[in-house]
């Protein structure tokens, strides 16, 4: 899955949640025990989808079963964004 943010960069918050709750129909469809494609990839920075996306995913994570989320923040390379960090 492509990260969310990238697809839903100009929804709203609530968007983001349905995109979850569409993510969690389609894994359920499907069979899969756990579907990726929520998280939040801002260790080089972070657009204004990326904290959006990282606003939604408590509700997207309590409204679903089977949406798996994280938030990369950090790199050996790119080093610690403690903006995201905050």
């Amino acid at each position: 899955m492509t990260p969310i943010s990238i697809i839903a960069e100009c929804s709203q918050v609530d968007k983001y949640i349905e995109f979850a709750e569409t993510l969690d129909i389609a894994a359920k469809e499907v069979g899969v025990d756990f579907i990726g494609g929520f998280p939040a990839l801002v260790h080089k920075g972070y657009t204004g989808g990326d904290k959006k996306l990282i606003k939604s995913i408590p509700e997207a994570l309590k409204r679903t079963e089977k949406v798996c989320s994280s938030v990369n923040v950090a790199t050996t390379k790119a080093g610690i964004n403690m903006d995201a960090v905050n």
